[in-house]
């Protein structure tokens, strides 16, 4: 596997990423929090002459800090721009958490989607910052205890826009979702528990549904053979309609 760490200069900022040569190519987004490296354990797994590209989200990693707001729809317009370089018309787009509602919010507000895989997706359920201060604190300590490149301020911005539900999918829009879209939950997730990917599952006609046995939130990461047969099975049925 060879993992390329590069950047792209787009409006709204560079954004950071991390590629790997191959076909079909796969773009991956990160929870709240995180950065490209979070996919490295399922793109090992995965390496079956995939491209993958692993994005640093505006506001972590090694990506600009500087988008004129940290809701949602901000997140979509900076990663339109990054996108727009790709040569695929359409683009797979795999998400997690945080993650998963920016891949969705873009296959809903831009379209030039061809599928989606969601991962533990955040969107429509009750977001953290909607929790206690004690229990947003925590997480913030947890986070820079994890990954001290971040900064606390704009992970503490982007939790108060998000309990706002600024950008926060209806049932409406996960019904209108067309497109093929695979569902990977962990069975344990107790940061968005598995009813809320069941719920999905019964929002989005014709969608794929796979629990994750034993994994939390980040199945990708503990448990990344099984996520990859997921992806390599969608992926696969995907290229053969």
């Amino acid at each position: 596997m060879n993992a390329e760490r590069k950047k792209k200069e787009t409006e709204f900022g560079t954004v950071s990423y991390i590629e790997i040569q191959g076909n079909p190519r796969l773009f991956f987004l990160h929870g709240l929090g995180g950065r490209a490296n979070n996919w490295l354990r399922l793109a090992r797994a995965l390496d079956a002459g995939y491209g993958i590209v692993m994005i640093d989200l505006p506001g972590h990693g090694n990506s600009t800090r500087n988008l004129p707001s940290w809701d949602i729809h901000e997140q979509v317009r900076a990663l339109d721009g990054f996108l727009s370089d790709f040569p695929e018309e359409e683009k797979i787009l795999v998400g997690n958490s945080y993650g998963g509602w920016i891949a969705a919010r873009y296959a809903l507000d831009c379209g030039r989607t061809r599928a989606l895989i969601l991962i533990d997706s955040a969107g429509s359920n009750q977001t953290l910052g909607e929790d206690s201060p004690e229990r947003v604190k925590a997480f913030l300590d947890r986070v820079m205890s994890n990954y001290p490149h971040n900064d606390p301020a704009i992970l503490g911005e982007i939790l108060r826009i998000n309990s706002l539900g600024v950008g926060k999918i209806s049932e409406k829009e996960w019904k209108s979702i067309s497109i093929p879209v695979s569902i990977i939950w962990g069975e344990n997730d107790r940061i968005i528990p598995l009813e809320n990917g069941k719920f999905l599952h019964s929002m989005i006609g014709g969608s794929r549904f796979r629990i994750i046995g034993g994994a939390g939130h980040t199945p990708h990461y503990t448990n990344p053979e099984e996520v990859a047969s997921e992806i390599r099975d969608f992926v696969s049925l995907l290229l053969s309609s």
